[in-house]
């Protein structure tokens, strides 16, 4: 499934279950298909299966794998507005460690985090010039206060809302907002 979601400068889109509509054994049997890539798409596919399986736990010695990479380029394609990660530290992959275990290892959420940090029009420095960056994000105490929606915009939909809400309370007559 594709979704698709407009910001203030540009449109995500994102593919749901991506593997899924790329399996080849979908297309055997309609004609379409490249039987030449199978091999390789077998091996993709068993990759994305070693880093999957077993909820990120390495099999030789049960310790969580981090995918540092990952988190970086996720952050990196979904943050365009924050500066780009580069490099990794030794502190930067302790801090992801840790960025990743509390998003409960789960790239989806992870998405979501980062889509959210980019819908922010203060932490992205569309309000007024700001500094943040990946270190800040994902620092402990910021990243709770991104979770609960304490950097959301807080446009004019909510006093909008609530007066259209008493107004129908009062029984009054509804207006359309939009025209105008």
């Amino acid at each position: 499934m594709i979704q698709t979601a407009k910001t203030t400068h540009h449109i995500l889109i994102e593919i749901s279950n991506y593997a899924v509509y790329q399996d080849p054994k979908l297309y055997e049997h309609s004609g379409e298909g490249d039987g030449g890539n199978l091999a390789a798409t077998e091996r993709r596919q068993r990759r994305h299966d070693n880093i999957n399986k077993n909820g990120g736990k390495n099999e030789k010695n049960g310790k969580i794998t981090v995918p540092y990479g990952t988190v970086v380029e996720t952050f990196n394609l979904y943050c365009p507005s924050l500066p780009r990660v580069v490099d990794l530290s030794a502190q930067r992959k302790t801090a992801i460690k840790g960025f990743w275990g509390w998003i409960g290892r789960d790239e989806v959420a992870m998405c979501a985090f980062f889509r959210r940090v980019e819908a922010s029009d203060f932490l992205t420095g569309r309000i007024k010039p700001v500094n943040f960056g990946f270190d800040w994000v994902i620092k402990p105490a910021n990243r709770i206060k991104v979770a609960e929606g304490n950097y959301d915009n807080k446009g004019f939909g909510l006093p909008v809302s609530r007066a259209i809400a008493s107004l129908m309370r009062e029984g009054g007559e509804t207006i359309d907002i939009r025209s105008g």
